[in-house]
């Protein structure tokens, strides 16, 4: 082999390895922008279930709220029949310890 043919097959050889490289560069970016495309759509998917949640969990509480004041007006209506009650029948003690006392009185 003459100088010239080394020559040309080192720049051959050097100009396929450019080649490869370039190509293998341009995978590597195509392989980087897959992967932000999908850590995009990952980060989407995950912020759309989360405000699934979240509005769900909002409902949940909403409903909790409801069911809270309802109870809470179930017991206050308690409380007032209770205390209706315990007048009713204090009253009726008291009366029946005058009616005791008014036949005592009269016997």
């Amino acid at each position: 082999e003459t100088d010239n043919e080394v020559t040309d097959r080192s720049d051959d050889d050097l100009e396929k390895y450019r080649k490869k490289s370039l190509t293998l560069e341009l995978s590597l970016r195509q392989a980087e922008l897959k992967m932000a495309e999908m850590e995009s759509v990952h980060e989407q998917q995950l912020q759309e279930s989360l405000r699934a949640v979240n509005d769900d969990t909002h409902q949940q509480l909403l409903t909790i709220r409801n069911k809270n004041v309802s109870l809470e007006s179930s017991l206050r209506e308690a409380q007032r029949k209770m205390a209706d009650m315990e007048s009713d029948h204090q009253q009726q003690l008291e009366n029946s310890v005058r009616e005791n006392s008014d036949n005592a009185e009269k016997a």
